[in-house]
This record gives structure tokens, C-alpha cells and sequence, in this order.
């Protein structure tokens, strides 16, 4: 029987015009289906899903618990750390018996044996700010990066919200202001240029850390295992019950979700889209002076919970429509909405005086005449983020000059 279709009209019934066999017009009446607002249904879709994510998560657990510091894991992992540093006198005696080393490292992990062998410490200038750097031994350095490829970074990442953008393949300093410029287009056109955004910064963020927050991180993120006791004893280490030093892949990586309780409050909480962090810089995009205040109220009462402190220097709120500098760059919203990216007046001066510095270099003979091409091409890799046209062409002519 050949039945179509032909109307559906009707509240609470639906009439139905139906053809018979191609010829006949019969009218039926039926009950329409209204959706069914079951409580019980959700909860019992909500279980079934909530099942299959936990039996997903324990695939996943089983596959990178499995072999952490295999051979294969960790001669790649050594392969890696000594990428770079070539020409220190530590890594070239690693090399030299590279299949042994790492044969007794791998017996070493695997036996229980396995033993740091201290920091070396030493004090770093960058771009004017002192930095207490903790560096650890090639050896050490090899375990510490098999030890994050395979088991920390891809169990804690999970937990990590997408705007969380430092130390982490595929994103950094340029995914985070993409992720700026994106959250300030989408304001802009649901609410044009009328709000204010939060720029935050932690103060002394690396000594700050507290230890048995990073354990509760590592219990909540991390199956049990060996691999699991290992890293906390790298973060004991470094001694005290707060802090953690700079150099070490354990450390920045912990540093990363150290503050995912802020980042799940603002995000899932508080529902707040433009909101993003890199390390211990972050920004929070609101749509009222009262808003925005709010939002620095919760950030700071989260971070002294978990023993952070904020920089007064660099906490403060200010109009999304007003030029403002997060990471290093300029960003100002045009009234068109267009958000320009500029590259600061401090990072041309330092990049014009390096350049005259090797010049200088070259003609005493101490430096190679490669290496300001080498500086000037580091340089424009970086610059081509911005919109900064004149300012390379700027740059392009003092190098013709100076070489």
C-alpha cells in the first residue's frame, strides 16, 4: 500500500491527508507526539554517558601507564634533551657511551635505584629581571622528559582548560593572543566596544607554589604507579614545602595546572567565554565596571586559597576600546572592531641595540658575519605576528646598513 503525505495541521491532533493505492483520499485523525520531559530518561542518558567516558579514561590510563620508561621511551627522550645543547661538556660525555647510559638509566628507573644528582644553580638576566635558575644533569634531565612525554603531560592536560595556553605542543605565546584577538571579536559583536577587560599577574609565582596543592593536582589527575611516585619525589627535591625552581620540564609542567581551580571557576562556574592564562599572565573580558570588579574580587580570594598572591603593578581593569599590553605586545580595538597587534617600543630598542652590539662584534673579529642574519631573521619570525610593516622595514634597513 502506497501511502503519502500530503498535510499536518492541528494543535494537540494531527490530521493527516493520506492517498491509498494512488486513488483515495482518507482523512486520520491521530494523537500528535509531544516530546517527553522525563527526568528520569536525562538522568538515565546522563548515566549511560558518564559510563562510557569512564571506561574511555580508563583506556587511555591503561595505554600511557604502560612501559613510561621503556628503552625505546627513553633513548628517544635522550635523544631530545641533548638537541641544543651539543656543545656542553656534560652532554658530549653523555654521548659518547649514549646506548650505555641510557641502558643504565632504564635499569636504574626500573630497579627502584634511580637517584637525582642535585642542581646546579645559578642567577639569569632576562630582559631586566633576575632569574634564579635550578638546572639539572643531562641524566636527570633524560628521565624528567621521558617522564612528561609519556605519563605527566598527556594526564594533565586533560584537566586543563583549551585557554590555558603555555608549555603545551601546539600552543604558546601566539595561540594565546590569537585566543585574545578571537574573544575580543566575538564581545565585540554581541556587545560593540563598551567593556572593560582584567589583566592579571601572579606575584613571585614559581616560589609560591605549595607542594601539597601539587599532590592534590597529581592524586586527581594522575593514576597510581610508579611513574606517579616518581614525580612527586622530583617536586620533594627541590626542598621546603613551597616553590619550585626554574629548568626543570616537572616543574614547568606542574606550573601549568597549578591554577586550574581558577580556570574551571571563571569557565565553567561563571560561564565567563572571554577568559585566558598563559603561566601566570592572564586576562578576563567583562561587560560592566561592577562585573569586572567582581571577577578581580574571586580571583584574588582563589588565588590566596591555594597560596598565590597577586601583582598590584599588574592587576587592573581598564576599557577594552583603550590600547592595553598583555605578553609583551600592544593591543588596541579599532572602532571598526579590528584588533590590532603591535610589537612594543621596548622590544624594537633591545633588537636595534643587539643588532649594532654583533656588528660591532664582527668587525673585532669576535663574532661569525652569519650570526646577524641569524638574529635579524630570529627577529622578523617573531614580527611577522604583528601588524608592524614600517617597523620591519625599519629593521631590515639598519641590518642593510650594518652589514
Amino acid at each position: 500500500m502506497d501511502r503519502t503525505l500530503l498535510a499536518w495541521s492541528g494543535n494537540g491532533e494531527s490530521d493527516f491527508m493520506v492517498r491509498i493505492a494512488g486513488c483515495q483520499y482518507h482523512r486520520i485523525t491521530a494523537a500528535r507526539r509531544l516530546p517527553i520531559k522525563s527526568e528520569g530518561r536525562h538522568q538515565r542518558r546522563y548515566e549511560r554517558r558518564k559510563a562510557k567516558r569512564e571506561v574511555h579514561k580508563m583506556q587511555i590510563t591503561a595505554e600511557l601507564s604502560t612501559d613510561v620508561f621503556s628503552y625505546t621511551h627513553l633513548m628517544e627522550a635522550g635523544h631530545q634533551c641533548c638537541n641544543g645543547v651539543n656543545w656542553k661538556h656534560s652532554t658530549q660525555l653523555f654521548k659518547a657511551n649514549f646506548m650505555l647510559n641510557i641502558y643504565h638509566l632504564y635499569k636504574s628507573v626500573e630497579n627502584g635505584t634511580f637517584k637525582t644528582k642535585g642542581f646546579v644553580e645559578f642567577d639569569l638576566v632576562e630582559r631586566g629581571k633576575k632569574r634564579h635558575i635550578k638546572s639539572i644533569h643531562i641524566t636527570e634531565r633524560t628521565v624528567q622528559k621521558c617522564l612528561c612525554t609519556n605519563y605527566l603531560v598527556p594526564h594533565l592536560e586533560r584537566g586543563m582548560i583549551y585557554d590555558n595556553g603555555a608549555s603545551v605542543k601546539g600552543k604558546g605565546t601566539a595561540f594565546t593572543l590569537d585566543r585574545l584577538v578571537c574573544h575580543l571579536n566575538r564581545y565585540y559583536r554581541k556587545h560593540g566596544s563598551n567593556g572593560y577587560i582584567v589583566l592579571f599577574d601572579f606575584h613571585d609565582y614559581f616560589n609560591s607554589l605549595r607542594h601539597d596543592h601539587i599532590f592534590e593536582i597529581y592524586d586527581q589527575y594522575l593514576p597510581d604507579g610508579m611513574a606517579k611516585m616518581m614525580a612527586k619525589q622530583f617536586v620533594r627535591d627541590n626542598g621546603g614545602d613551597i616553590g619550585l625552581g626554574l629548568g626543570s620540564q616537572v616543574y614547568q609542567m606542574t606550573a601549568v595546572c597549578y591554577c586550574n581551580v581558577i580556570d574551571h571557576y571563571f569557565k565553567d562556574q561563571l560561564r565567563v567565554k572571554g577568559y585566558g592564562r598563559y603561566m601566570d599572565d592572564g586576562y578576563i573580558i567583562a561587560e560592566t565596571l561592577e562585573e569586572a570588579n567582581s571577577y578581580v574580587m574571586d580571583l584574588v580570594d582563589l588565588s590566596s586559597g591555594i597560596g598565590l598572591s597577586m601583582n598590584p603593578k599588574k592587576l587592573h581593569i581598564q576599557r577594552i576600546d583603550r590600547q592595553f599590553e598583555f605578553l609583551k605586545t600592544r593591543i588596541l580595538m579599532l572602532p571598526s572592531g579590528h584588533v590590532l597587534r603591535r610589537i612594543t617600543r621596548r622590544n624594537v630598542t633591545a633588537e636595534r641595540r643587539k643588532l649594532k652590539r654583533i656588528s660591532a662584534g664582527v668587525a673585532d673579529g669576535r663574532f661569525d658575519k652569519q650570526m646577524l642574519e641569524r638574529s635579524l631573521a630570529s627577529w622578523l619570525g617573531y614580527a611577522k605576528h604583528f601588524e608592524a610593516k614600517r617597523t620591519i622595514n625599519e629593521m631590515t634597513k639598519l641590518y642593510k646598513k650594518l652589514k
